[in-house]
């Protein structure tokens, strides 16, 4: 079956010696020639034609499971669009797929992050990045569920916008934090540009919806905030969860409302609303702001006298401090290209991802 060329004199009877790869030469054209004298011809055509049909029926699975994902991406989008009647249309189609899933749910928001200057997304590494962490995801989740092919799945997911996919959980386990928390955490280990949403337990499959939105939120605020951490829950937001599902016409408004004549001022960098920050951040405190910007103390002083007159209100007043404090936190997530975010915002808004909410229309997509 191979020809040969010897480059060494030959010094021992031992076979591996003379079929070492640097004592052999082989090649298609040699290989084809030793197989058309080696194998009956009565035998290879049976061979061959057995490696056809296996090699089509390959090609037929492949295509059907294919066919399989792809509606399972469709129904996993219709699924966290909601509207109408969501847990009817879910069981009729998750039954016409073969697909037995139960309650309770979670559902995971991920999303590839551009770390460029214009942030944008939907490259062909984003895309794949990010499918790759929601297989793996889902792969976690299976492992830990013990389970085996055939069986329910442990999670669904789509993409549901360039750079962006949506996990949803299923059965047993979704409803706990730690389980999904820590597959979703391995899953993006090696990915420092990807964010995560997740989303409160829902009971049932008609709560997928506000599930989802849920998850967007808590992404939406993972991307906009640096100091919190790339995976955010939204039971944990904290004050964060209040701003970011409040109405953002009216965010605007309060935050132009309270701080705009300081953000007018300061349009050319006076550091008057870094001063802020930090003097708000530090409880009041001037010296641990005089540091926080690298400026003298007596300088600090300065500005916080400018920063009152400008607001028209005292910034030591404990209710002036926590207004302000709100409005600060609230510019980083504002979707409002033509303002200048504040120092606080250091990434590039995420991608608006449209979840529709017939029911709520007061909930923010």
């Amino acid at each position: 079956f191979f020809s040969s060329r010897r480059r060494h004199t030959r010094c021992s009877r031992d076979w591996s010696s003379d079929v070492c790869s640097s004592d052999l030469v082989m090649t298609t054209r040699d290989f084809r020639s030793d197989l058309r004298h080696a194998v009956d011809p009565d035998v290879a055509v049976p061979l061959v034609a057995a490696a056809m049909a296996a090699s089509v029926e390959e090609a037929r699975t492949h295509a059907a499971t294919e066919v399989q994902d792809d509606a399972i991406k469709r129904l996993v989008r219709e699924w966290v669009d909601g509207g109408g009647d969501v847990q009817g249309h879910i069981d009729r189609r998750t039954k016409a797929l073969g697909l037995e899933i139960s309650g309770p749910f979670r559902v995971v928001a991920l999303q590839a992050h551009s770390s460029s200057a214009n942030g944008e997304l939907g490259s062909m590494d984003h895309d794949a990045k990010i499918a790759s962490c929601a297989r793996e995801t889902v792969a976690t989740l299976d492992a830990a569920r013990g389970r085996r092919p055939g069986e329910p799945p442990s999670a669904l997911w789509a993409s549901i916008a360039s750079g962006t996919v949506i996990v949803v959980a299923t059965g047993d386990g979704a409803d706990r934090h730690g389980e999904v928390a820590a597959a979703v955490r391995r899953a993006v280990a090696d990915s420092p540009d990807v964010h995560a949403g997740l989303s409160r337990p829902a009971p049932t499959a008609g709560d997928v919806p506000g599930a989802a939105r849920d998850a967007m939120h808590a992404l939406h605020v993972s991307v906009r905030v640096p100091t919190l951490p790339r995976i955010a829950a939204f039971e944990e937001l904290g004050v964060w969860r209040l701003l970011v599902t409040a109405n953002q016409d009216e965010l605007a408004s309060f935050c132009d409302d309270l701080i705009g004549p300081l953000r007018s001022v300061d349009v050319r960098g006076g550091g008057l609303m870094q001063t802020l920050e930090a003097f708000l951040a530090s409880g009041g405190g001037l010296q641990e702001t005089a540091t926080a910007v690298h400026a003298h103390r007596n300088t600090v002083l300065y500005r916080i006298d400018r920063i009152e007159r400008l607001l028209g209100r005292s910034v030591r007043d404990p209710e002036s401090r926590l207004t302000l404090g709100l409005a600060i936190r609230a510019l980083a997530l504002i979707d409002d290209d033509r303002s200048r975010k504040s120092s606080i915002t250091r990434l590039p808004r995420p991608t608006r991802i449209p979840l529709r909410s017939p029911r709520t229309p007061e909930t923010v997509g």
